[in-house]
């Protein structure tokens, strides 16, 4: 996801930072989008849960901090703001998820 949003900067940042209720047609796409994503993550924490790899509790702020702590990190790369390669980028998330999120 990280190599495929570096890829299309201009994308990620519509897609983003997009002001709701400028374009209702966008508005229904985004949030249609937006809502499929959280049943998404919302079923992998849950599943997660289950399996002992992410810690017990309310899912609900869990999920609002990945997908923000998601949307500031590829808005600051596609930007400059942080410079780093994909792979770099995927490191570093997943080292903060360990400490912030998954269960030990």
């Amino acid at each position: 996801m990280v190599e495929l949003a570096l890829g299309d900067p201009a994308m990620v940042t519509i897609s983003l930072s997009t002001a709701m209720g400028v374009d209702p047609g966008l508005d229904e796409k985004l949030g249609k989008f937006y809502g499929a994503l959280r049943v998404f993550m919302d079923e992998t924490l849950e599943t997660g849960q289950k399996l002992g790899l992410v810690r017990a509790g309310d899912r609900g702020p869990m999920l609002s901090i990945a997908l923000g702590g998601m949307e500031g990190l590829l808005l600051d790369a596609v930007s400059g703001s942080v410079t780093a390669d994909p792979d770099e980028l995927v490191h570093a998330v997943m080292s903060f998820l360990e400490s912030g999120l998954l269960g030990r």
